[in-house]
């Protein structure tokens, strides 16, 4: 498969000459992940047992899934020795870690909850976080799964409107009658949902007989330094509080913010798209967008149940932003909340 293998560069349109390959594998091969759990398979040996959690009497140092890793202590000296050793083994293997995307959160109850975990990688210290997205599950520094029972319920909410369109399409021919009705099932089901335009949580939580404050926010969770919350506030990563909301009191937090954002409904920033969509002044625009959303099954956008989910996909980069292959119609104005998708920005040539 890979004697004499060939490959070429297009760029601006323009394809260059073939030239020999002699590394990497092609792109979309299905050796890929297999050749790189192989070369990686050894990465758990070269991690010490230091403070390393015990299940089941199974010391675990570590998890790996394909190109994931994630690095289990039961100290901050532990956590920082495994890092160590994960440097001292990626710079064996030339491997490199994208510190951008490598986060630390430390579980605790409420009252242990660091604000730092002061952990470095190669000499640069890796963001901390209060929660964090693994395989798809949300996992909280406080042991609390409320938010992860939230997400997989839309995202189940979600999917199986997508899944009923899928089999529809796939087992009745256009040309009937059948199709035709299912259709308007969805479509009916889709018009009759019920939709909450207000956040369920208040902007300043409510203290109960004991004088214990409990609330816990939605947010965007993948942020490296953002986050944007349900009720409209964006705030740096560092200032959420333990229930997932943006700390108000602070001078950093702003609420429906349109910062990075221009008359065109297009953003820079995800969160600041979010954040502006989440605006009160957005919602005639964003039934609209909703009600268009469900004439026509659009899952994506017709499944949602919230303002604060419609705005989450309709600020996702989309092929409305894409204008060739991996060009963007606006490499900076790529998050869009309106009707219209990014100004077409022309190729350079």
């Amino acid at each position: 498969m890979y004697d004499n293998s060939e490959s070429c560069v297009k760029i601006d349109g323009e394809q260059t000459k073939y030239f020999t390959n002699n590394i990497g594998v092609k792109q979309g091969e299905v050796l890929s992940p297999i050749l790189f759990n192989l070369f990686i398979n050894d990465l758990p040996g070269c991690l010490s047992d230091k403070d390393s959690p015990v299940i089941n009497d199974s010391t675990v140092k570590c998890l790996l899934y394909a190109d994931d890793l994630v690095i289990m202590s039961t100290s901050k000296s532990g956590i920082q020795q495994k890092f160590d050793e994960l440097g001292e083994y990626c710079k064996k293997w030339r491997l490199h870690v994208n510190t951008d995307k490598t986060m630390v959160m430390e579980i605790a109850n409420n009252s242990k909850v660091s604000k730092n975990a002061d952990i470095k990688f190669n000499g640069e210290y890796i963001a901390y976080t209060k929660s964090y997205k693994y395989l798809g599950v949300i996992f909280d520094a406080c042991n609390n799964f409320s938010i992860a029972r939230n997400n997989m319920y839309e995202r189940g909410h979600k999917a199986l409107f997508k899944l009923k369109s899928v089999v529809d399409r796939e087992f009745f021919s256009p040309k009937t009658s059948n199709l035709v009705q299912e259709d308007y099932q969805i479509k009916h089901i889709l018009l009759r949902q019920p939709f909450e335009w207000q956040p369920k949580v208040p902007d300043r939580p409510h203290k109960s007989a004991n004088g214990t404050v409990k609330q816990i926010c939605r947010n965007s969770v993948q942020g490296k330094q953002l986050i944007v919350d349900e009720r409209g506030y964006v705030c740096n990563r560092s200032d959420i509080d333990i229930g997932g909301c943006c700390r108000t009191e602070l001078s950093s937090t702003s609420k429906h913010s349109c910062d990075t954002c221009k008359r065109s409904s297009c953003c820079v920033i995800y969160e600041y798209c979010v954040s502006c969509c989440l605006g009160p002044d957005k919602r005639p625009l964003l039934q609209k967008i909703l009600t268009n959303a469900r004439e026509t099954l659009d899952i994506a956008l017709g499944s949602a149940s919230n303002h604060f989910d419609l705005c989450l996909a309709k600020c996702r980069t989309s092929s409305q932003s894409v204008q060739h292959e991996n060009s963007y119609r606006n490499s900076l104005l790529k998050h869009c909340y309106g009707e219209n998708p990014p100004e077409l920005q022309p190729l350079s040539s």
